[in-house]
């Protein structure tokens, strides 16, 4: 048997995360899955990696006085950096919507979830769950789909995010009458949000409150255990593949231009200085999926005798790297918010326990959130691990 792709094995540890959300057993409000209309994927061209519809879960403010109000979600799921690895996630939700249930159960905890005693200040807004079904962070646009083992695959997410907001504009006035708005985003989702932060404003009106909320989204421009730059080889694979470059921030990709690195821009640790609106980063320095991912760290630190010194020594050089990448935001002004822990887990704003119990400096994130929302100066940067204690083990980071 062949042994998968890295790319391939984290997709698939993507849908087991996501699998127990779609398993009864809680109790929540049931979303029907809302299909882009046929109108808006025809003008667009927006489709998944299969044809089919872009899709999204809607559930509506609770409360009159937030009538207008909305948060906005990129689900993860890692990407497809090969025409092959896209071809095989076509053949799942993450690549198809034929293959999303037609309800689901809003049992979405931490800062998703609509119960207002653990979510007081953004509880009773409204949600939109946008499906991730392009493999690429809405980055790829190109014009003729791909013939492959028999199939064809589209490379369409600039179009799947303008046709997902164009049809939110038209079923609810999102984009014209939304006052305050917030977009989030984990993993793949959280790097979308960096990636597309200037881009939603944009299409939002001009009296929209409108922040950006990435959860889990910096993957960095780091080497590999052997100092190889693999996923930054990897990164531009996919954008070559996904003809993704002009789909970067502008801004950016000028700053970059000189020196002929443009694909920096599709790291979002060089994003940073070029977002305008309100910014809220919530990472772990020690990002489990980025061990990975980036740095094939082939070992688990939690636990005693898994790592040899060399390893525990690249673990820490990588948090070493990690702060470095996040000195733009701790130097900002108010508007950019910092939760930068020291657990060793990936996505940390949709499970209760973390939202709740994660604590930097004796400020849980849910309160650092509120505090950064409400215009204070919140820049928590946690201890080295394994000294925060108040991180939550072994917890399943789903549905995010």
């Amino acid at each position: 048997m062949l042994a998968m792709s890295r790319a391939t094995q984290f997709l698939v540890s993507a849908l087991f995360c996501v699998l127990p959300w779609w398993l009864p057993g809680s109790s929540g409000l049931w979303l029907p899955l809302t299909k882009v209309k046929d109108s808006i994927v025809e003008s667009t061209g927006a489709r998944c990696l299969d044809g089919s519809n872009p899709a999204y879960y809607l559930s509506m403010p609770s409360d009159p006085k937030a009538v207008s109000n909305w948060r906005i979600h990129f689900r993860g799921g890692g990407w497809c950096f090969t025409a092959e690895e896209c071809h095989g996630r076509s053949k799942t939700s993450m690549g198809s919507s034929l293959l999303l249930p037609q309800t689901i159960e809003d049992a979405h905890d931490g800062f998703m979830t609509t119960n207002t005693t653990v979510n007081p200040k953004f509880g009773n807004w409204g949600v939109v769950y946008i499906e991730y079904c392009d493999g690429s962070s809405y980055l790829s646009d190109v014009e003729q789909p791909m013939k492959l083992f028999g199939d064809t695959i589209y490379f369409r997410g600039r179009r799947i995010l303008a046709a997902v907001f164009q049809d939110l504009e038209e079923r609810v006035k999102l984009l014209s009458l939304g006052k305050k708005v917030v977009l989030s985003g984990t993993s793949a989702g959280g790097l979308a949000t960096y990636l597309h932060c200037n881009t939603v404003q944009k299409m939002l009106n001009a009296d929209c409150d409108f922040r950006c909320l990435p959860d889990a989204g910096l993957f960095l421009d780091h080497a590999d255990m052997h100092g190889q730059a693999t996923y930054e080889t990897e990164v531009k694979a996919g954008l070559d593949l996904w003809n993704g470059t002009h789909n970067l921030d502008k801004t950016c990709m000028d700053a970059f231009k000189s020196a002929g690195t443009p694909w920096k821009c599709a790291f979002s640790q060089y994003i940073i200085p070029f977002i305008t609106p309100p910014l809220f980063i919530l990472n772990s320095m020690y990002d489990k999926a980025s061990m990975g991912l980036v740095l094939h760290l082939n070992c688990n630190p939690s636990h005693a005798g898994s790592c040899s010194t060399e390893q525990l020594k690249a673990f820490q050089a990588y948090h070493l790297a990690m702060a470095s990448a996040l000195q733009p935001a701790l130097t900002a002004g108010n508007s950019t918010g910092v939760f930068a822990t020291a657990c060793y887990q990936h996505e940390e704003s949709c499970q209760n326990p973390d939202w709740l119990g994660i604590t930097i400096k004796s400020v849980s994130m849910r309160r650092a959130v509120e505090q950064w929302y409400d215009g204070g100066n919140v820049k928590l940067v946690d201890t080295t691990w394994p000294n925060d204690h108040s991180c939550v083990l072994n917890i399943t980071h789903g549905p995010c």
